[in-house]
């Protein structure tokens, strides 16, 4: 994906967006982005470090699955309390 093809693909997902309070945890997410650029993985916890790690090795082995999947997921673990 290009940087351009990426950015619409941002911008499509949040023009899509109704929620203003996830809007606003968004822009809160750009706003620390923009603000510290340099991600500091060493402060991670173990626990976060692995996910992270299990993430990228799903993710280059393509078994990652979209977003709508992961709505879908989180709706019926929430059902299911």
């Amino acid at each position: 994906m290009t940087t351009i093809e990426i950015k619409n693909y941002i911008h499509e997902k949040i023009d899509s967006i109704e929620d203003e309070a996830i809007l606003l945890q968004l822009e809160e997410i750009i706003q620390i982005i923009i603000s510290d650029s340099k991600v500091k993985y060493d402060s991670f916890n173990e626990d976060l470090k692995s996910s992270i790690a299990k993430g990228i090795k799903e993710l280059n082995e393509d078994k990652s699955i979209s977003y709508e999947e992961v709505k879908e997921n989180i709706l019926k673990e929430l059902k299911n309390r």
